[in-house]
């Protein structure tokens, strides 16, 4: 008797269209990222979510899609999961204004899909995967029309909404007139003065039987400065430029908007004089030094917890909760001193935690140091 197994269809994009603001955030951020106040604005059907994108010629697994049309294919319209023989060009007819979106865009834009939220990075960095694709690709390329999207970062570090979708190594946003088919590029700087085309970053999706749009960029990789624990505002939008026809749509991967804990390489300990030997009680003082790999332009706060058989206020100094690396350096230090007790204790330990960020309960690194307690007593 033959019988069915449920599985994912083979080389076909599955797309949840009109998932919560929760979900869609909830999706997108991974390790070293807590969100909050998410916020979707977005016509019906423009957002959802996606699976089975690695047998498409997406090329991404899962993730979340923002659309300036329909995100799934149905009878009655053409979303990004289709044959690029189809034709997807829907006119929402809404949200027609945004305050970060509309003075980039080169005329009037509508059918605005965004989604935003406030976050706090445990790291000095974050980062997330992408791919936008388009229909306005290739007719439209090197013209005034092109549909526009952004992905705003505020916060510290940044006077006013900052995009952060951009061409790799460069200030160049990433947009059809920057990133297209063409060689010779004569009119690739109509909305931006960026050059070349970077068309080792395009590819031309005409033949594809799983995504609808024409062309597409490749995998890119956003990537933003931030401060760690401290609070940032992100906006995912896209929309039409002067009408509203020729869908366009940016894929998020699932888990990407990361932020990786800032690293210690080491910490060490000399004393006063410059050597190995251990703290004197009324004597020797102990320089501890804190190290990260390379030279940031943001300030790293570090995280320090104490322990061993010393006792702190009693047996050597009060020691800060928290140092800092300054921006553009590598290291930090600070002293040590033992306290003279005139007590014969013995050798005695301080053992010093080390942890990325202040905001981050991982020790990446531990050092031990020994006070060597005077053993005169007169």
């Amino acid at each position: 008797m033959p019988f069915l197994i449920s599985s994912p269809l083979w080389g076909q994009l599955l797309v949840t269209p009109n998932q919560t603001a929760n979900a869609m955030v909830d999706r997108l951020v991974g390790s070293g990222v807590v969100y909050y106040n998410p916020v979707l604005t977005c016509a019906l059907d423009a957002s959802g979510k996606f699976e089975n994108g690695l047998t498409t010629s997406i090329l991404i697994d899962s993730g979340i899609v923002l659309t300036s049309g329909k995100c799934q294919s149905n009878l009655f319209s053409t979303g990004v999961n289709g044959s690029a023989a189809l034709f997807a060009s829907n006119d929402n007819l809404v949200l027609t204004s945004d305050p970060d979106l509309s003075p980039i865009a080169t005329g009037g834009i509508q059918d605005i899909c965004k989604l935003e939220f406030d976050f706090v990075p445990i790291g000095d960095t974050i980062e997330f995967n992408y791919r936008f694709g388009s229909e306005e690709y290739p007719s439209y390329t090197c013209n005034n029309f092109n549909d526009i999207f952004a992905f705003f970062i505020s916060g510290p570090g940044y006077a006013t909404p900052t995009n952060v979708a951009l061409i790799p190594g460069t200030s160049c946003p990433v947009s059809i007139n920057t990133i297209n088919f063409s060689t010779a590029n004569p009119c690739g700087n109509v909305v931006s003065p960026c050059a070349p085309p970077n068309n080792a970053l395009y590819v031309n999706n005409s033949s594809s039987a799983t995504i609808t749009y024409d062309g597409m960029t490749a995998k890119l990789k956003a990537i933003a400065p931030v401060t760690p624990c401290s609070t940032y505002h992100m906006k995912f939008a896209i929309a039409d430029v002067f009408d509203g026809i020729l869908d366009s749509g940016v894929f998020l991967e699932a888990g990407s908007f990361t932020s990786e804990a800032a690293t210690i390489t080491s910490i060490s300990s000399t004393n006063s004089l410059g050597g190995s030997a251990p703290l004197l009680e009324g004597c020797l003082a102990s320089i501890v030094t804190i190290r990260r790999p390379n030279p940031k332009p943001t300030p790293q706060v570090v995280g320090l917890q104490y322990s061993g058989t010393a006792v702190s206020g009693i047996d050597y100094n009060t020691l800060p909760a928290t140092v800092t690396i300054p921006a553009n350096d590598t290291i930090v230090t600070f002293t040590i001193n033992a306290i003279p007790d005139g007590i014969l204790e013995g050798t005695e330990t301080i053992l010093i935690n080390v942890y990325g960020s202040a905001c981050n309960n991982t020790i990446t690194d531990s050092k031990s140091v020994n006070i060597l307690i005077d053993q005169l007593l007169g």
